[in-house]
C-alpha cells in the first residue's frame, strides 16, 4: 500500500515540480509588484482581493489554483493517466467548496472535474491519433479547440471560487 502511495508521487513529481516552480514565480512577482506600490486604483483593488482572508478562504482557493496549475501541467506535459489523476481532481474539487461552507457547489465542481478529465482524456487519444495514424487538419482543429475550452472553462471555475470566496467575505464584513 505504501509502495502505491510513493510510485503516485514519484509520478506527479514533475506536478509538484511545476507547481513550486509557478508559485515561486508568482510570489516573485507579486512582491515586486507590491514593493512598488502606488495608490493607483488598480493596485489597491488587486491588494485588497486577498488581504485578510481566513484561513477557509485561503484553502478554498488554494485548492481551485492548484486544480488550474493540475489541468495546465497536464495540457502541457501530457503524461499517462492513472487513478491518482481523477482522485486529484474530485479531492481538490471537494475541498474548494466545502472549506467556504458552499455545499451545494459540489455537484457542479463534480461534474466540471469529469468533464475537464473527460477532455484530457480525448486529447490525449486524438493526439495519439495524430501520431500513429495521419496528421488531419480537422483532429488538430478538434485537438485545438478542446485545449481552449478547458482553459476557458478552468479559468472560469478559479474565478467562480475566487468570487465565491469574496461574496462570503463580504457577507461575514458586513455582520
Amino acid at each position: 500500500m505504501i509502495n502505491e502511495v510513493y510510485l503516485g508521487i514519484i509520478d506527479y513529481s514533475s506536478f509538484i515540480i511545476f507547481v513550486l516552480i509557478l508559485t515561486l514565480i508568482l510570489g516573485i512577482y507579486l512582491n515586486y509588484k507590491f514593493k512598488r506600490f502606488k495608490f493607483d486604483i488598480k493596485n489597491i483593488k488587486l491588494y485588497s482581493l486577498f488581504l485578510n482572508l481566513d484561513r477557509q478562504a485561503i484553502i478554498s482557493f488554494s485548492a481551485s489554483l492548484i486544480k488550474y496549475m493540475f489541468i495546465i501541467w497536464h495540457l502541457i506535459f501530457m503524461p499517462e493517466f492513472s487513478t491518482y489523476t481523477i482522485l486529484l481532481l474530485i479531492l481538490l474539487s471537494l475541498i474548494g467548496p466545502t472549506s467556504i461552507d458552499r455545499y451545494i457547489s459540489i455537484i457542479p465542481d463534480l461534474f466540471n472535474s469529469g468533464i475537464e478529465y473527460t477532455i484530457l482524456i480525448l486529447i490525449k487519444y486524438l493526439i495519439e491519433y495524430l501520431k500513429e495514424v495521419n496528421v488531419i487538419w480537422y483532429v488538430v482543429l478538434m485537438i485545438i479547440l478542446l485545449i481552449i475550452f478547458i482553459i476557458i472553462s478552468s479559468t472560469y471555475s478559479l474565478f467562480k471560487r475566487i468570487n465565491d470566496i469574496l461574496v462570503r467575505e463580504k457577507k461575514q464584513y458586513e455582520k
